[in-house]
């Protein structure tokens, strides 16, 4: 392991022993929320907005697994919802929230109670940005860039809060101190 990722690895075991309590999508962004929930003030809005006390944004491969296989995974927001019925893949909408099978599968996983369904047992971050986080119940949530370009694959955070982010792209990891949310003009 080279120094870049011992540092990614200590980020990433700050989720060990946290619940992953949610996980949802916008465009083929997927997100998923850890920890402690917490009540915040969007800041395009005046809207309030539950997150976690940490976050993971995934714009890369993807896959969460349970004890029978593979239960949801990135491509799947490229096809219908059962409920959709037969759909032509040509003229599909796959960004209609709820009209994928992606997010028929995660309402599933989230239909039933899930305080404390999966909490993180292990966090394992690989070679070129590869992160398995190990979960309860023999559930792994597995991350795989797929790009070597320097698109962001992950993003590991505290949703509004100002502190580090560990971001991982096709050229390695960053890491760094974002602005402050509210900047002050001089």
């Amino acid at each position: 392991m080279n120094d870049a990722d011992v540092r990614a690895q200590i980020f990433a075991d700050k989720l060990r022993g946290l619940p992953l309590w949610d996980a949802g999508r916008a465009a083929n962004l997927i997100w998923f929320e850890f920890g402690a929930r917490k009540t915040v003030t969007k800041h395009t809005r005046n809207e309030q907005q539950v997150v976690g006390e940490w976050a993971l944004h995934v714009q890369c491969a993807w896959r969460l697994t349970g004890p029978s296989g593979i239960e949801v995974a990135y491509q799947d927001i490229y096809y219908p919802a059962s409920s959709e019925g037969k759909v032509d893949l040509g003229e599909f909408d796959w960004d209609r929230q709820g009209k994928n099978r992606c997010d028929e599968k995660l309402a599933k996983i989230w239909a039933t109670d899930n305080q404390g369904r999966f909490t993180v047992t292990n966090a394992v971050v690989g070679r070129n940005g590869f992160l398995t986080l190990e979960l309860t119940d023999g559930w792994l949530l597995e991350v795989f860039p797929h790009s070597s370009g320097p698109q962001e694959a992950w993003r590991l955070f505290q949703p509004y809060a100002e502190t580090e982010e560990m971001i991982f792209c096709g050229q390695g990891y960053e890491k760094w101190l974002p602005e402050p949310l509210n900047p002050t003009t001089p």
